[in-house]
């Protein structure tokens, strides 16, 4: 992964799948298409393979580790940098994707 580790920077290049694949559920007009957060994603779950679900599921853990412990702005930037524009207000909508994403790979 590149400089990530060492910097903690976030580099976009890092997460293909989230960037490939989150975008074109969780655009800007989401809430109209799909209602709501965990809809536009159980869509992506419906019509995504095994093999992107696995991949986004992999890429959103350490999305998710990487931000651990750091203010939630700095999450919501680089889900901009990825493409993806649901805003996150709070750790237990966070947690709601990750029980989404999880129940998803199984």
């Amino acid at each position: 992964m590149k400089n990530e580790r060492k910097s903690g920077a976030f580099v976009p290049a890092n997460y293909p799948a989230l960037r490939e694949s989150l975008p074109g559920y969780l655009h800007e007009d989401f809430q109209e298409t799909s209602g709501t957060v965990a809809e536009a994603v159980e869509a992506f779950l419906d019509e995504a393979s095994a093999e992107e679900i696995q991949q986004v599921h992999e890429e959103w853990g350490r999305l998710r580790k990487q931000f651990a412990g750091r203010p939630l702005k700095e999450l919501q930037a680089a889900l901009v940098r990825l493409g993806i524009a649901w805003r996150p207000a709070s750790e237990e909508e966070l947690r709601g994707l990750d029980e989404i994403l999880t129940r998803g790979k199984a």
